[in-house]
């Protein structure tokens, strides 16, 4: 019997280990893949472009064209302007430096493949080496981009800074990151989640559609006017092309009174907006949970949902058919009055036109805001309204003791989730409900972006707004969640 056991123990070892090699091979296999790509990134994709937007002249050079300039010894640029030819000469240091890249990417690669498949051990110290690499890589890149960085000379002869001639392949950042995640598997990915990686291998190819989609279409916008906050940016030169200017658009938010009165009346508004569309949403769908039959109470919440799904452009048109100067209200008011001229402006009195947006606001979206409180107070125990009311307790006493407290987390998440977009009202309403005669009470942020931006064409200090908005927003989110866990312990993670 003891000798079956321990030969079933030693099976079971052997079996373990075999299993643990398994693991290591592919997580190294998939980290090794990503450096393959890494390499490929490098090689085949546009590092390097010869700009000049005004001459439309762009001669885009290939990681492999570097490498082909490097091993030739010549440096030399040939391209058209119109009918002339031209010749420019690339600049060594961004040659020898994009070499240096690619062949530590390779070594890392041969590493790689040594220490893992070779040695069959885990080699989670590659990972800090991959983090290396990627750094360097995005120093490399921003040496190229800002104006303490290299120098090249354009066609003409004139010596001018780097990003004025040639622009930077986003390629660099890709391969960076691809190495940052090769590095992040390679450090914490451990033996439970490579099994779980290798079992739904396939549910992971389906998220890198997506996460291509979120990198091309969010991510890549909110670096590129991260860059034009930065620039003093000129639509013929382009991004990149454009002058650095530094910190000069922030510096000229905080001196300019037109931007802090901005900030004011974001403020403002945001606060009542986030108090209106808290407060309103709980009533009703407290009002809702307490209604006795289910099928009203189905049929009114499909009512109230229904304004979610309006654009604000017909939200607009029903408060102007409301609100209007001939709009039905206004003959009821007209009427009773006995007055067929008499109406009132609600829409171009500043005084009527925050109670008018708000109002607006809630009436789109108060129905949509009830889905997570009902779905909360449908997870309250019923017991404990039964043995509430045994005590003797009322529906005051129910409603604080049970039902709030019941919904509090889902008010806490929705709460502290509203505070990232304190400073955003909204263009689209703003930009319908606005006029001449109260546009000095509605001029929001994004509506002085808008007419910066699109109006005056004045892209960098908009883009720095827009930066400082959203930046502010993030540490209010971060503030008021660590606040709710120290006062209510509950927050979003």
């Amino acid at each position: 019997m003891e000798r079956t056991a321990a030969a079933a123990r030693e099976k079971r070892s052997v079996g373990m280990r075999i299993m643990e090699s398994d693991n290591i091979r592919f997580k190294s296999v998939l980290v090794a893949g990503l450096l393959v790509l890494n390499v490929l990134i490098l090689l085949f994709a546009d590092q390097v472009t010869y700009t000049e937007p005004r001459a439309s002249v762009f001669i885009p050079l290939k990681g492999i064209d570097l490498l082909f300039m490097l091993v030739m010894g010549q440096r030399t640029l040939y391209g058209q302007a119109g009918k002339k030819p031209f010749t420019i000469e690339v600049p060594s240091t961004v040659i020898v430096a994009f070499a240096v890249l690619v062949v530590l990417a390779l070594v890392l690669l041969a590493i790689l493949l040594a220490v893992s498949f070779g040695k069959k051990k885990p080699a989670y110290a590659f990972g800090f080496v991959l983090f290396a690499w990627s750094a360097l890589t995005a120093a490399y890149y921003g040496m190229a981009i800002t104006p303490s960085g290299m120098l090249a000379t354009d066609r003409m002869g004139n010596q001018q800074h780097f990003y004025q001639v040639y622009e930077m392949g986003l390629s660099l950042l890709v391969a960076a990151l691809v190495s940052l995640l090769a590095g992040g598997i390679q450090l914490s990915l451990k033996e439970k989640a490579v099994r779980r990686v290798k079992r739904y291998w396939f549910i992971y190819c389906l998220l890198l559609v997506p996460m291509v989609c979120m990198v091309l279409f969010s991510y890549y916008p909110i670096f590129m006017q991260t860059v034009v906050s930065f620039k003093d940016y000129k639509i013929a030169q382009g991004i990149w092309g454009s002058e650095w200017v530094g910190f000069r658009h922030f510096r000229n938010i905080f001196q300019n009174r037109e931007i802090l009165g901005v900030i004011g009346n974001s403020i403002y508004l945001s606060v009542l907006r986030i108090a209106v569309t808290t407060l309103f949403p709980i009533l009703l769908a407290l009002f809702l949970y307490e209604l006795g039959s289910k099928r009203y109470r189905q049929v009114l919440q499909s009512v109230v949902y229904i304004p979610h799904f309006f654009s604000w452009v017909v939200i607009y048109s029903v408060f102007y058919a409301l609100l209007g100067n001939s709009g039905i209200i206004n003959q009821i008011l007209g009427a009773l009055r006995g007055d067929g001229t008499y109406y009132v402006d609600f829409l171009t009195n500043p005084d009527t036109i925050i109670p008018t947006l708000l109002i607006s606001q809630v009436w789109k979206e108060m129905g949509w805001g009830t889905i997570l409180y009902m779905a909360a107070l449908s997870n309250i125990d019923p017991t404990l309204y039964e043995a509430a009311s045994i005590d003797g307790a009322g529906a005051m006493r129910k409603l604080v003791h049970i039902t709030l407290p019941g919904i509090m987390s889902v008010v806490v998440f929705l709460f502290i989730l509203s505070l990232g977009s304190i400073l955003n009202n909204g263009l689209e309403q703003i930009l319908l409900f606005a006029n001449l005669a109260v546009r000095d009470r509605v001029n929001t942020i994004e509506l002085w972006v808008y007419n910066q931006g699109i109006g005056k064409l004045d892209y960098g200090i908009s883009s720095a707004v827009g930066f400082a908005q959203s930046l502010l927003g993030l540490v209010l989110v971060l503030c008021a969640n660590k606040l709710s866990i120290k006062t209510t312990d509950r927050g979003l993670w």
